[in-house]
């Protein structure tokens, strides 16, 4: 994803403490961007999320979790049910709004699986979530766009 048209609002998040392999972490003014790499652990979800709890003011914050380059054929059948297992753990405040940014049918699918996982277990409802192919709709719908 080509974040130069924000240039002038991005921000690098530095994270000492969180060591994530599996994405980079970016932070638009009140907007987080995930650039995830071809695999993803839980355990970095896991500190992901730990990370949003503890520091003051950032457990509401949008995201655009770009998963493009997410290899979903090496997802496992109980990784989604283990994803959401996970975010539960982390539900103490009111859902934010997650665009899920993916490049083909197959991760199209299981992501529109996992959107309605989080509303049948309660993480979020489905119009907290974006599932989408289209890069301008993503950071349109999560408000990163100046228009």
């Amino acid at each position: 994803m080509d974040y130069s048209f924000l240039e002038a609002r991005v921000y690098r998040v530095s994270l000492p403490v969180l060591k994530l392999a599996s994405f980079d972490v970016f932070l638009f003014g009140r907007r987080f961007v995930l650039r995830y790499a071809s695999e993803v652990s839980l355990a970095d979800i896991r500190a992901y999320l730990h990370y949003r709890e503890v520091v003051p003011g950032a457990a509401p914050l949008d995201a655009l979790h770009d998963l493009r380059v997410y290899d979903f054929e090496r997802l496992q059948p109980d990784d989604l049910m283990k994803t959401i297992e996970i975010y539960q753990s982390f539900a103490k405040s009111a859902p934010p709004r997650r665009a899920h940014l993916v490049a083909d049918t197959l991760g199209y699918g299981l992501m529109r699986q996992f959107q309605i996982m989080n509303d049948v277990h309660g993480v979020a409802a489905q119009d907290r979530l974006l599932v989408t192919t289209s890069e301008a709709e993503a950071v349109a719908w999560i408000g990163l766009s100046d228009s």
